[in-house]
C-alpha cells in the first residue's frame, strides 16, 4: 500500500533526456599561479568588489580576471566549500572566487535569541566543521542533543536511541575522527542557520586565496558544453556578472539553491514533487532543560523539538498548509495549546509491544516536554523533494540544494550539503595531486557517482519513513483496514528499539558515517 502510494505521486518534471557516462580523456591543466592583475580602484559605479583577507597583494575591481575556481552561492554550503579547498595544501596557490548576492548578517550584529532557522549537525559534519577552524564558535551557542526518541500517535510503538547505549560504537577508529579532536558528546547538536553563515563567511574572509564578490549577480557562463557527449575540453568558462565583469574559471560550481541558475545554464534538469505540507517553525521554552531531539508522528505530519540551550528549544511542525496557516495565525495561548496536545495526548491505539519485557531502561519510553511559551512567532514554509539528474557536467558542479532538496524530518538537508563538500573537496585534492584537469568531466563524475548514489539512498529512507507514517485521514478517524498496517508498524518498531545492533547501525548511518573516512583522508592534516 505504501509503495503504490509513493508511485503514484505526480512528479513534477522538467524535460527530461537520457545521458550516458562517457569517461572522456581529460587534459591535464596545472592550477595556475599567476597571481590575479591588481588595477586601480574603479569608480563607485562599478560594483564589483574582491575582497582579500591577510595577503600582502591587495587585489582590486577588474574587468575581467581568472581563477581556479568559482563558487556561485554564498550560503552555508558554497562557503564551506570555499574554505574546504582552501584549508587543503592542494589549493595553497589556487584562486577560489566565492560569488553571493547579499552578505550575512555579521556576528556583531545576530541577536540574543536564538534564531528560528535551525539546523541538525551530525558528528561527521562537526568533524568537518573543526577541520576548516570554525566549530569551537559555533559549539559555545549550540544546543547538544544526547538522546533521540521517536513515537507515534497511532501506536504506542517507540524508538529510543540513547547517548550512553549507542556512543561507544560510535567512538574514533583509524577510519574516524581522532578522539582529542572532535568530542563526540552528543548524537548531534543543533545549530542556528545564521550564525552557521556569519561564522563560515568570516572565516572564508581569512584565507588569502578566497576572493569573496558581495554583492554580485551572475548573468550568464559562456563556453557551457550542454551535452556530456561533448567531451573535455582544455578552454575554461566565462562566467559573466550582471555589472559587466567576467571571470574566467576552470571550474564552476553550482550552490545557489533550489532555484539554482547554474543548473539551469548547465542545461541540467531536475524532477521531484510537493509534499502538500507546509513546515511550521519556531523556538520554545520548555518546563526543563532539554538533551533530547524528540520526533512524534502525527496523522498529518512529524513533529519534531529540538533542544537549543537552557530551556530553549526549535520546533519543526510538517502539516498541511491549511492547518500551518491556521497555527501560524493562532494567538500564543492557542499555538502553546495545539503543540502540547500534539505532544503529550495519549496514543489512541493500544498497540501490543511484544518486546516490552526485554527493553533496557536506556530503551524506555519518556514522557516528552510540555511547552510553556514562544520566544518568536512562529512561521511557515513549503516542503518539496527536488533531485538533480546530473551533479557534473563539463566543468560544472553542483553541490548541496541546487542538487538536492529532501524533506527535513531526519534534520538531513545541512549534512548532505556537507558531504557533497567533503566528497568534491577531496576529489578535486586528488585531482590536483595526479596532474589532472579538476574540470574534467572524468574527474567531476567520480564526485557525482559517490555523492548521487548516497543523496539517492537517503531520499528513499526519508520517503519511505515518511509515507509509512502518514496517513490522509483525521486523527481517530482511520478505518478498521488501517488497524493492521498500524499494529504491524508500531511492532516492528518496538522490534527495532530491543535490537542493539540494528539500533547502531541506525545511528551511524544518520551521523555520517560514511563520509568519515573521505574527511580523514582530505583533512587528516587538520584533525
Amino acid at each position: 500500500k505504501m509503495l503504490r502510494r509513493v508511485l503514484q505521486r505526480p512528479l513534477t518534471l522538467s524535460a527530461r533526456k537520457s545521458w550516458r557516462l562517457p569517461f572522456s580523456s581529460a587534459t591535464p591543466l596545472q592550477p595556475t599561479t599567476l597571481p590575479l592583475p591588481t588595477v586601480e580602484i574603479a569608480p563607485p559605479a562599478a560594483p564589483l568588489s574582491l575582497q582579500v583577507k591577510s595577503t600582502s597583494t591587495p587585489l582590486s575591481v577588474v574587468s575581467h580576471t581568472e581563477a581556479d575556481v568559482v563558487i556561485v552561492g554564498g550560503g552555508m554550503v558554497g562557503t564551506a566549500l570555499a574554505c574546504a579547498l582552501a584549508s587543503s595544501p592542494m589549493f595553497s596557490a589556487s584562486k577560489i572566487v566565492l560569488l553571493e548576492q547579499r552578505p550575512p548578517t555579521s556576528l556583531s550584529e545576530l541577536p540574543t535569541l536564538p534564531d528560528s532557522r535551525v539546523v541538525a549537525v551530525t558528528p561527521t559534519t562537526i568533524g568537518f566543521l573543526q577541520a576548516i577552524g570554525v566549530w569551537d564558535q559555533l559549539k559555545a551557542r549550540s544546543g547538544v542533543f544526547r538522546d533521540m526518541q521517536v513515537w507515534e500517535t497511532e501506536g504506542t510503538g517507540h524508538l529510543r536511541f540513547d547517548m550512553s547505549a549507542e556512543l561507544d560504537c560510535l567512538r574514533p577508529s583509524p577510519l574516524s575522527f581522532a578522539p582529542a579532536c572532535v568530542d563526540l558528546d552528543g548524537l548531534g547538536h543543533i545549530v542556528e542557520n545564521r550564525r552557521l553563515q556569519a561564522v563560515l563567511f568570516e572565516r572564508a574572509k581569512q584565507f588569502p586565496q578566497v576572493n569573496i564578490v558581495c554583492p554580485s549577480q551572475l548573468d550568464t557562463i559562456e563556453g557551457l558544453k550542454k551535452d556530456i557527449q561533448d567531451g573535455d575540453t582544455p578552454l575554461p568558462l566565462l562566467v559573466k556578472l550582471k555589472d559587466g565583469h567576467a571571470i574566467s574559471a576552470r571550474l564552476v560550481i553550482g550552490s545557489d539553491g533550489a532555484m539554482s541558475q547554474v543548473r539551469t545554464l548547465a542545461d541540467i534538469f531536475s524532477w521531484g514533487w510537493t509534499y502538500e505540507h507546509h513546515a511550521v517553525v519556531a523556538n520554545v521554552r520548555l518546563d526543563r532543560h532539554n538533551t533530547t531531539a524528540w520526533q512524534r508522528f502525527l496523522p498529518t505530519g512529524p513533529l519534531a523539538v529540538l533542544p537549543l540551550w537552557d530551556d530553549m528549544s526549535s520546533i519543526v511542525w510538517s502539516t498541511s498548509p491549511l492547518e500551518a496557516q491556521r497555527l501560524v495565525k493562532s494567538t500564543e495561548t492557542e499555538f502553546i495549546s495545539h503543540l502540547n496536545d500534539a505532544l503529550l495526548t495519549r496514543s489512541l491505539h493500544e498497540t501490543p509491544s511484544f518486546w516490552t519485557s526485554t527493553s533496557s531502561p536506556a530503551d524506555q519510553f519518556v514522557d516528552p516536554p510540555y511547552v510553556l511559551g514562544l520566544t518568536n512567532k512562529p512561521w511557515s514554509h513549503p516542503l518539496k523533494l527536488q533531485h538533480a539528474d546530473r551533479y557534473a557536467s563539463h566543468r560544472v558542479a553542483l553541490i548541496g540544494d541546487a542538487a538536492h532538496t529532501v524533506h527535513p524530518l531526519a534534520g538531513q538537508g545541512l549534512n548532505l550539503g556537507i558531504g557533497d563538500v567533503i566528497s568534491l573537496a577531496e576529489t578535486l585534492h586528488t585531482a590536483v595531486a595526479t596532474g589532472a584537469d579538476i574540470g574534467s568531466l572524468h574527474v567531476l563524475q567520480q564526485f557525482e557517482n559517490d555523492r548521487k548514489s548516497a543523496n539517492i539512498a537517503m531520499i528513499a529512507v526519508l520517503n519511505f519513513i515518511k509515507y509509512s507514517f502518514s496517513s490522509s485521514a483525521p486523527a481517530g478517524s482511520q478505518s478498521v483496514l488501517d488497524l493492521p498496517w498500524i499494529t504491524s508498524r508500531n511492532a516492528v518498531v518496538s522490534m527495532i528499539n530491543n535490537l542493539p545492533r540494528i539500533k547502531r547501525e541506525i545511528v551511524k548511518y544518520a551521523m555520517g558515517d560514511g563520509q568519515l573516512n573521505k574527511l580523514k583522508q582530505t583533512f587528516g592534516g587538520l584533525l
